[in-house]
């Protein structure tokens, strides 16, 4: 739970070091002035790729985003890479994760790491904690996907994240049987 804290708490410090008040946020801006920026790439499978050590000619760090994906999708995308910008340091197979807390922690995959701080920037505890959804139907998370410019999906699935409610319930409840595929993957 305190490498999910120290994840939560990063997001929360980059909108602050942004000046980002309320949603939705311009992921572009935040991450232009973090030092990244994206540039659309045609992928088969992929959604995004890191390229934090880019060549000598290329001034800043950058992701690929995939660009045949939908909009909100490429926001989350977008979120998830800076993620990997601000929280990894290359080191052969494996990376080192940098926290403000001074907590470390290593692995092959980091990509619920990515995936939690790209949730707590779209949609901080603090925001979605104001929200007046209350009861979480169908129309309350439609509601919030739309407040926080995501996708409904991952409307969905940070609220399991937040308060417990067993995500397949919330993911039935917009999203056909068979057709969700895993964390914030639907447009």
């Amino acid at each position: 739970m305190a490498l999910r804290d120290a994840v939560e708490r990063l997001a929360w410090e980059v909108l602050a070091r942004s000046d980002v008040t309320r949603p939705p946020v311009d992921i572009d801006a935040i991450a232009a002035r973090e030092g990244l920026r994206f540039v659309p790439a045609t992928f088969d499978s992929i959604l995004g790729v890191y390229c934090g050590d880019p060549p000598s000619h290329v001034k800043l760090p950058f992701a690929m985003i995939a660009s045949h994906q939908h909009p909100l999708r490429q926001r989350f995308t977008k979120a998830h890479e800076l993620g990997h910008h601000l929280m990894d340091e290359p080191r052969g197979w494996v990376a080192r994760m940098r926290l403000p807390s001074g907590l470390e922690h290593r692995s092959r995959d980091y990509h619920e790491w990515h995936e939690c701080f790209a949730a707590s920037l779209l949609m901080p505890r603090r925001w979605v904690d104001q929200f007046d959804g209350g009861s979480w139907r169908r129309d309350d998370i439609a509601r919030l996907a739309r407040r926080f410019a995501v996708t409904k999906i991952a409307a969905a699935t940070r609220l399991e994240e937040l308060y417990g409610r067993p995500r397949l319930d919330i993911v039935s409840a917009i999203v056909p049987a068979g057709e969700h595929t895993g964390l914030y993957a639907q447009a």
